[in-house]
C-alpha cells in the first residue's frame, strides 16, 4: 500500500468523522502506529490536523472549522458543457445538465 494512498484515505475519513483513534487507523491499513503517526505529521502540513493524548478523546483530528474544497467547474468548462449540451441525445442532456447543476460555481 502506497503512503500517498493511505494519507489521502486518512483524510478522507478525517473529513467524515472528524476524530479518530491510532491504533484504529493502524489496524484499518495494517500498518504500525508508528507508520500513522508519521502520515499524521506529513497530513499536518497541509491540514489541520492534530493529535491529542488520552482516554476517550485521544487520537487524530481534524479542525471543526475544516471543510475539504469543493470541486467546481471552471467558466471554460461551463461554456462548454452549455454548447455541447443541445448536441447531445436526450438522455445525455439530462446527465451533462446534472453536472452543470453539481458541480456550476454559481
Amino acid at each position: 500500500m502506497q503512503a500517498a494512498w493511505r494519507r489521502r484515505k486518512i483524510l478522507e475519513l478525517l473529513c467524515v468523522r472528524r476524530h479518530i483513534k491510532i491504533g484504529e487507523l493502524a489496524k484499518r491499513f495494517d500498518v504500525t502506529s508508528r507508520t500513522i503517526y508519521s502520515d499524521i505529521e506529513k497530513l499536518s502540513l497541509a491540514y489541520p490536523i492534530y493529535t491529542t493524548s488520552g482516554r476517550g478523546s485521544g487520537g487524530v483530528h481534524l479542525m471543526d472549522d475544516y471543510t475539504p474544497a469543493q470541486h467546481r467547474l471552471t467558466a471554460k468548462q461551463i461554456d462548454f458543457l452549455e454548447r455541447i449540451i443541445p448536441t447531445l441525445p436526450v438522455e445525455d442532456q439530462f446527465i451533462a445538465e446534472s453536472i452543470l447543476q453539481n458541480f456550476a460555481s454559481i
